[in-house]
Parts: structure tokens; C-alpha cells; sequence
């Protein structure tokens, strides 16, 4: 079943972050679509394949490695 994730981030993320978290996001089983262009990255993902959960958890740990830590 689709599901939509959102998290808001407290800055516009750079188009190298953005790629990059596209890029790492979008190679997981279940993810579909990633938008990370503003400050909420918007995550589709396939829920039978991935729990909402463990999707934020790895998602939040990204971006703090970019260096947007996430609200």
C-alpha cells in the first residue's frame, strides 16, 4: 500500500544535499519517489516493504550526516 512520509527540515536543503539523499533514499527496497528540493523532503514508499518507522529513523540519520538535522 503507498504511503507518504514528510519531514520538515529548518532550511532549504543545497541541490548536492538534495541528490544525495535522493540518491541514498531512492535505492532503498520500498522507497518509490523522493521531493527534497524544499524544506520538507517528501518520501512515497511501498509500507508492506518498509515500516514507516525504520524509513524515518534511517531518513533523519541522513540528513543530520548532511547536515540538516530535522524537526
Amino acid at each position: 500500500m503507498p504511503e507518504k512520509l514528510e519531514i520538515k527540515v529548518p532550511r532549504q536543503m543545497c541541490t548536492s544535499c538534495s541528490l544525495a539523499l535522493e540518491r541514498f533514499l531512492g535505492k532503498m527496497e520500498g522507497v518509490g519517489s523522493i521531493d527534497a528540493e524544499t524544506d520538507r523532503i517528501v518520501i512515497n514508499y511501498d509500507a508492506g516493504k518498509i515500516s514507516r518507522q525504520e524509513l524515518l529513523k534511517i531518513s533523519k540519520t541522513a540528513l543530520e550526516k548532511l547536515g540538516h538535522p530535522s524537526i
